[in-house]
């Protein structure tokens, strides 16, 4: 499914004022109704009726791992040189991520 940057830079604001999907650390990530429960409010409020919380989620899954990817290949392996790399559309929107996901370790 392709959309308009407009529409993932909504679902990512919708899932950065939910913490829970993201952030490990609080109970209600553990939690999956309230889970359940929160992805179908996330495609409630997308507005599309023909996609369902689930669906939201893998779109949402797939832009945290090219982020994670691209971040990746910014931080480059240790003492080597520096690369030109894009980093794309919504990579300063999914910043926030940085706080739950710890820097990549190169040995």
């Amino acid at each position: 499914m392709k959309f308009s940057q407009a529409v993932y830079e909504k679902l990512i604001e919708l899932v950065r004022e939910r913490p829970s999907p993201y952030d490990c650390k609080l109970r209600e990530h553990k939690d999956q109704v309230l889970q359940k429960n929160l992805w179908k409010t996330i495609a409630d409020l997308m507005g599309d009726k023909d996609i369902t919380g689930d669906d939201w989620k893998k779109i949402r899954r797939q832009k945290r791992d090219a982020f994670l990817k691209k971040r990746k290949e910014l931080y480059g392996q240790s003492g080597s040189a520096a690369k030109s790399v894009y980093k794309g559309p919504l990579y300063d929107q999914i910043l926030f991520l940085c706080d739950h996901i710890p820097v990549p370790r190169f040995v």
